[in-house]
């Protein structure tokens, strides 16, 4: 009989310790389960940011590769060269002298500019440097600018047209007219001639650009970071304007082109 009394408070303590073990069992299970749980979430979490970033970059991707596909065909037609999106020239902006260095930017045909360079595909421009003062050849001016450092990745398999000036080994992505050194081929005439017809697109870009933009004729300004911002806005107006403007009315059949050619 007191036997029993004992034994109940032996179970009722046996159970108490039990249920508290398996507390701190659900308790350590739930922590794993959590940890486990986060760790999972921030790895989804952080695969799905990488995803989105892919995603993007491969749409961009695909979106400049179908752009070039299509410059390419555009210039295919216009002058029967394969592989070229774009043509590239330099050309002058008429500014005021500037009070520092002045003398530098004095050009050949005795009044004060600034360059240009314009890479134009079917008509947009779509990559400019602008700034360096009239002493500099156009080769020199493009070895200058950070489109030269990425030519490999912004062209890839693709070329430009360029004029004589981009004549060289440090150009491999420019295709330039042989020089006529009275030897030339009925061949080389011909590709001659393709290379003139496809580069009309740069410099109807540049006489279009000045003959809506009239300001760029002469710019009425010595800070050169200004002729900067204004020589680039007119260039991203041009590009805007560009679809929704047909032609000009003062120049139906394109407008010309001013003796601006740099060399």
């Amino acid at each position: 009989m007191t036997s029993l009394p004992h034994f109940k408070r032996s179970g009722m303590f046996c159970a108490s310790e039990s249920e508290k073990n398996m507390d701190a069992t659900r308790k350590a299970v739930a922590m794993v389960a959590l940890a486990e749980y986060q760790a999972i979430q921030n790895k989804y979490v952080l695969h799905l940011h990488n995803t989105e970033e892919e995603l993007q970059e491969e749409s961009t991707r695909r979106r400049r590769g179908c752009e070039k596909r299509m410059s390419s065909a555009v210039f295919q037609r216009i002058s029967g060269l394969d592989g070229v999106i774009g043509a590239i020239d330099g050309c002058h902006i008429r500014v005021q002298r500037p009070p520092i260095r002045g003398g530098d930017y004095i050009n050949r045909k005795s009044y004060y500019s600034v360059l240009l360079q314009g890479i134009v595909d079917e008509g947009r421009f779509i990559d400019i440097f602008a700034g360096p003062p009239d002493g500099l050849h156009d080769a020199r001016m493009l070895r200058g600018s950070t489109f030269y450092t990425e030519w490999q990745e912004k062209m890839g398999d693709y070329r430009l047209l360029g004029d004589s000036a981009y004549i060289g080994q440090a150009f491999p992505f420019i295709v330039t007219p042989k020089r006529d050194n009275g030897a030339l081929t009925d061949a080389d005439h011909q590709q001659n001639y393709n290379i003139s017809r496809g580069r009309v697109i740069v410099e109807q870009a540049f006489g279009r650009m000045k003959c809506k933009w009239r300001r760029l004729r002469d710019l009425q300004n010595t800070r050169m970071d200004i002729v900067v911002m204004i020589i680039m806005a007119a260039c991203f107006l041009h590009n805007f304007a560009l679809g929704a403007v047909n032609g000009c009315d003062e120049h139906p059949e394109g407008c010309p082109r001013e003796e601006d050619g740099n060399e």
